[in-house]
């Protein structure tokens, strides 16, 4: 065997994390064996760009306004320092 192609290799992490347009380049190299001329060995692409990381990027959670909690009850306090239970609701 007078030349090997190396397999495939990440030059860089993911251009993206998540989402249609993540891309990463790779490359490889063609190894001759010593004396050989690179002429025998087969003309192959050394650079390509590669989809990658193209899965849905997360939707981060969006909550509705503060409302009193229904099973919360009334305040703590008539006056004064008093406490209130109050929820909210993840609405995405």
């Amino acid at each position: 065997i007078e030349c090997v192609i190396s397999p495939w290799v990440d030059v860089a992490p993911c251009s993206e994390t998540c989402g249609p347009a993540g891309q990463v380049q790779q490359t490889r190299s063609v190894i001759l064996a010593e004396g050989a001329s690179e002429d025998v060995c087969p003309t192959v692409p050394r650079s390509q760009l590669v989809p990658c990381n193209r899965q849905s990027c997360p939707v981060p959670c969006q909550y509705g306004p503060w409302e009193s909690d229904p099973d919360g009850g009334d305040c703590s306090a008539t006056c004064g320092e008093g406490r209130l239970r109050q929820v909210r609701k993840a609405i995405a």
